[in-house]
């Protein structure tokens, strides 16, 4: 509160007195009144844009690829959530960024229980422990999708209900999984897309929006046909996430991220810098989880489908208190925060003990403690670290804002080419430049199609990779893993200045090519049937028609006859769910009886016979 000024008697009796006293007390009080003028009436510090780090580890070394098996389980990357929220937790402010798995492409919303078996691009089981922290304090609910047939705890016999499917594919077994480009073992997958439950509690994760082509299979009940009620064509108007999907940082760099402070957000403000990591296969003493045996699946051969030891430790919290008046440019956490519910039922922090482990990729060690990547403004080892930049006083003669008037837009990118293989591509572009230097990013996105990129789809595509900015002109070449084969696809590209001004998309299509299976064996009819040629029950198979050749002329021969004759009906096969299901079921006693009989030989010679030639 400013000084009060007692006016003695006789200099109140006139008003020129009056100014003939004020005028030197005015003089003499006025900068202690400037002083005790509130913050927002004096100039201001105010920074414009915030930048953290972090770097995902793996589980165990070297961690140069994203993706592997390790014994039992798969060493996948993490699923995170970047928000900002009040210091002390009474405001939800903006959400920075949501790996794509979760906001694109539904991983907390989908049909299925929450503990059915999981691989490496399962297509169900709502996994709501994901990110409950962060979902819970968005304060956004959405309608739970459920199977359309009703059948939850089904993993498999959707047939009727399925439909193509973009981006997932089959539950893998172990021995199935391409560790290097994770990629689905049958040219065409079908899924069962769910529908929105009206009768069930909502929950805080959208479903998925990569669907843009819908079948009579999507048809939310029965009888399907033409004019039916389809809530798959409803889940993209439901997923708001769009603008802060992001690919999963990889294991072998240390990741960036940016978050443009909105006016809104005033420069008094306590805020916090909130990361919450979860990682399936993060198994330890204290949390080891069975997960849900699907008898339909076990009582007709299909034990192998999927992978059961996904379950484990819940997600971990990261927190860096920071400010926004320039007062603390730097802010760093060496340790995790807390820790969410595994079951995913509300979104309370629990402090971090002895149930959590701290070791590489597990735990509190999912992000790794490394030393600042901005020795420039603070130097300290931690896991997660923030910064300030293009921070100045306001209110000030001479101090203009600099992004007042909007400066002119990044030159658009130069696409030198693209070439897609049958599960990934590569793409090749030349750097542009804001006002003669680097940009501050680039957003680069996959379309699914042929139609070209706009500015009002271009959200709708997928983020696939993360570019740093380079020199201008030099030409920089990166790779999109996990795309379909056969299918055409759009690539697009914008640069991002520093005052968030956005060039013009630049844009190439391409199609990715047939994919070709490794020629193991011949058995064309069980491959279709059961998706891939390295399926435990393929095989089974194969070790039989082995015996069978050498043990007589006759089955040689008619052995032969079937490798000719079968590839047209394996094709055809393949691309039918409903008969792939018939030819299963007929062959699950045959293929018993061969691991029956396989194990026997085991038995005898420990070491197996010897590969075929």
């Amino acid at each position: 509160m400013g000084a009060m000024v007692l006016l003695p008697g006789p200099w109140r009796s006139t008003a020129g007195g009056r100014l003939r006293f004020l005028a030197p007390a005015l003089l003499a009080v006025l900068p202690a009144l400037w002083l005790a003028l509130p913050a927002p009436a004096r100039a201001e510090m105010r920074c414009t844009s915030m930048r953290f780090a972090f770097q995902p580890d793996c589980f165990a070394p070297p961690c140069d690829k994203p993706k592997r098996k390790l014994d039992d389980r798969l060493d996948l990357g993490p699923q995170i959530a970047v928000w900002i929220e009040a210091a002390d937790r009474s405001r939800f402010v903006d959400t920075v960024l949501v790996t794509n798995l979760t906001a694109r492409y539904g991983l907390g919303n989908r049909p299925g229980l929450a503990d059915l078996p999981s691989g490496p691009k399962h297509p169900y089981g709502k996994r709501l422990m994901v990110l409950p922290i962060w979902a819970y304090s968005r304060g956004q609910l959405y309608p739970q999708v459920v199977m359309q047939d009703g059948k939850e705890e089904w993993m498999g016999f959707h047939e009727p209900i399925s439909s193509p499917d973009p981006y997932y594919c089959r539950p893998m077994g172990l021995s199935e999984v391409d560790v290097d480009a994770i990629a689905c073992p049958t040219k065409v997958f079908n899924s069962a897309k769910g529908k929105l439950a009206t009768d069930r509690v909502q929950i805080p994760y959208p479903p998925r929006n990569d669907l843009n082509t819908f079948h009579q299979q999507d048809c939310d009940d029965a009888p399907r046909g033409a004019g039916c009620a389809r809530s798959a064509e409803k889940f993209s108007m439901l997923n708001d996430l769009d603008a802060v999907s992001a690919p999963t940082p990889g294991f072998d760099k240390v990741f960036e991220g940016r978050w443009q402070i909105p006016p809104s957000v005033k420069p008094s403000d306590d805020l916090a810098l909130m990361v919450e990591v979860s990682r399936e296969f993060d198994q330890n003493d204290s949390h080891r989880y069975t997960a849900y045996n699907d008898r339909m699946l076990s009582d007709n051969g299909f034990s192998q489908t999927g992978l059961p030891n996904n379950l484990g430790q819940p997600s971990v919290v990261y927190r860096v208190p920071f400010k926004l008046d320039g007062s603390g440019r730097f802010a760093l956490t060496a340790t995790g925060a807390g820790y969410g519910r595994v079951d995913g039922t509300s979104g309370t922090i629990a402090p971090i003990d002895a149930t959590i482990s701290d070791k590489p990729g597990s735990g509190v060690g999912r992000l790794r403690t490394m030393a600042s990547p901005w020795p420039d403004v603070g130097t300290g080892e931690g896991r997660v670290f923030v910064r300030l930049d293009e921070c100045g006083e306001t209110g000030e003669p001479g101090m203009p804002n600099e992004c007042e008037p909007a400066p002119a837009a990044p030159a658009p990118v130069e696409m030198v080419k693209v070439t897609g293989e049958a599960t990934s591509a590569s793409a090749t572009f030349k750097h542009t430049s804001d006002a003669g230097k680097p940009v501050q990013r680039y957003e680069i996105r996959l379309l699914n199609g042929k139609d070209p990129a706009t500015d009002k789809n271009f959200l709708e595509g997928v983020p696939k990779v993360m570019v740093d900015p380079g020199e201008p002109g030099a030409e920089f070449t990166f790779t999109m893993s996990e795309l379909k084969p056969l299918t055409p696809y759009v690539i697009a590209i914008r640069a991002i200045g520093r005052c968030n001004t956005q060039s013009p998309l630049a844009q190439m299509e391409f199609t990715t090519s047939d994919l070709e299976f490794q020629q193991l064996s011949g058995c064309f009819i069980a491959t279709a049937a059961y998706g891939s040629p390295l399926a435990p029950g393929v095989e089974a198979l194969r070790g039989l028609r082995n015996q069978a050749r050498q043990g007589s002329a006759l089955a040689a021969a008619a052995i032969d006859l079937y490798e000719r004759a079968s590839p047209p009906l394996a094709a055809l096969l393949g691309a039918a769910d409903a008969p792939r299901a018939v030819v299963r079921r007929l062959l699950a006693p045959v293929i018993e009886a061969a691991q029956a009989g396989s194990a026997a030989a085991r038995s005898v010679n420990p070491l197996g016979p010897s590969p075929a030639r």
